[in-house]
């Protein structure tokens, strides 16, 4: 039994024929009869005497339209709940990254999406975790990986962001900057755990040409990374972006491996929604790829 069903047994009910409750329901007249028909097979119950006057309730029928009127305010609040909570659901884009990425490239284009889309609330997160975008807790997510392992989601590869060498400013001052990876060598070097090589190339080729002897400390995060790099006297690498925005430290080597792959990914149910496609349309197309 459908509550549609009960919904065109009241109009029926209340207006004394089909053709009646259809115009009071903006359906045709035969939709209205074939519900009628399917409701009182679904319950086994003879709801309506038929004549050429109408239709009249029966005993039955007055039962039921007795208990099921007073729903009807109830059922229609729950649609326009519903309704409402779609929309604010629709005007809302909550969106996940690493924050040098957020920062740097993703928030001058969110600011041209809401200047286009000026009813959209955008909700902005930065932390360093890969949340669940299967959740719904977040619609998009840029994320810096080599590839995107969950085939259900969906997801654009924007860019190949590069990463770089880099050490504290007295550090250069004292021994020189590293020109290569073959002079980086003989340096201390701060580096990134296990799980975090995993995921990003540069970390893992840097890795292979790595003294596991002169490793002084392991971090899990960029923000790791710098904070770490500004105590010890030792050389690590970061996202250029980074690196080259934070005054204490220097750039030193670059090389080609050292890049990795940037993507903006949602889940299929929040892809479905238009304002979500169109921002994800709009980062793939305007990230800054020249700048990087």
């Amino acid at each position: 039994m459908k509550w549609d069903d009960i919904k065109v047994f009241i109009a029926v009910a209340e207006a004394g024929s089909t053709l009646a409750a259809s115009k009071s329901l903006a359906v045709n007249q035969t939709t209205v009869s074939r519900r009628i028909d399917a409701l009182e097979s679904a319950t086994g119950l003879t709801l309506f005497h038929r004549d050429l006057a109408g239709y009249r309730l029966t005993t039955t029928g007055r039962e039921l339209l007795a208990v099921s009127r007073p729903a009807l305010p109830l059922f229609q609040q729950i649609l326009t709940k519903v309704e409402d909570l779609a929309r604010h659901d629709a005007e809302h884009i909550r969106l996940t990254g690493p924050a040098e990425t957020i920062n740097h490239w993703v928030y001058p284009i969110l600011n041209r999406f809401r200047q286009a889309h000026p009813d959209v609330v955008m909700e902005v997160d930065t932390s360093e975790a890969q949340v669940d975008l299967h959740s719904g807790e977040f619609d998009i997510a840029v994320r810096l990986t080599d590839e995107i392992e969950d085939e259900r989601l969906i997801a654009r590869r924007i860019a190949a962001v590069p990463w770089g060498g880099v050490l504290l400013s007295g550090l250069r001052d004292q021994h020189g900057a590293p020109r290569d990876i073959s002079e980086a060598a003989g340096h201390d070097v701060v580096h990134y755990a296990d799980r975090v090589a995993r995921r990003i190339h540069p970390i893992r080729w840097l890795g292979t040409h790595l003294d596991e002897a002169r490793i002084k400390l392991r971090v899990s995060s960029v923000p790791g990374m710098v904070t770490a790099l500004k105590s010890e006297g030792a050389i690590g690498i970061l996202p250029k972006v980074v690196g080259d925005n934070t005054p204490e430290l220097v750039p030193c080597f670059r090389h080609d491996e050292l890049r990795h792959n940037c993507w903006v990914v949602a889940a299929p149910e929040a892809y479905r929604r238009p304002l979500v496609r169109a921002c994800m349309r709009q980062i793939g197309e305007e990230f800054p790829r020249d700048s990087l």
